[in-house]
């Protein structure tokens, strides 16, 4: 469960890290019909995309509701984050520059 340091909101317990991604987060659309009854109606009747002021939410083909916050999709109509190479350094040119240096010493 998220609680803000600022505020001290505390986020729904049903919403969980998506393990392939890194700002998503995944949850049943049960849990949400329980738990949040209001996003729930407003979820199915428009599943493609909801934006409730802080996160973009969706339907998966699954049935699995998705949300990220807005300011991590690629786009401000999206549920999807950037690749994780923009997010992170690629490592490759670490490995690479070892090799050159490997390269130079036998020389």
């Amino acid at each position: 469960m998220r609680v803000c340091p600022k505020c001290g909101h505390r986020d729904l317990p049903i919403w969980h890290n998506a393990w392939h991604k890194r700002f998503t987060d995944v949850t049943t659309l049960e849990d949400v019909k329980f738990w949040d009854k209001e996003l729930a109606k407003k979820l199915e009747d428009n599943p493609s995309l909801y934006f409730d002021g802080l996160y973009n939410y969706k339907i998966s083909k699954h049935g699995y509701v998705v949300r990220i916050l807005r300011e991590h999709a690629i786009g401000p109509s999206s549920c999807e984050e950037p690749h994780r190479e923009l997010w992170h350094p690629p490592h490759h040119l670490h490995i690479n520059q070892t090799r050159l240096s490997e390269v130079e010493v036998r020389g």
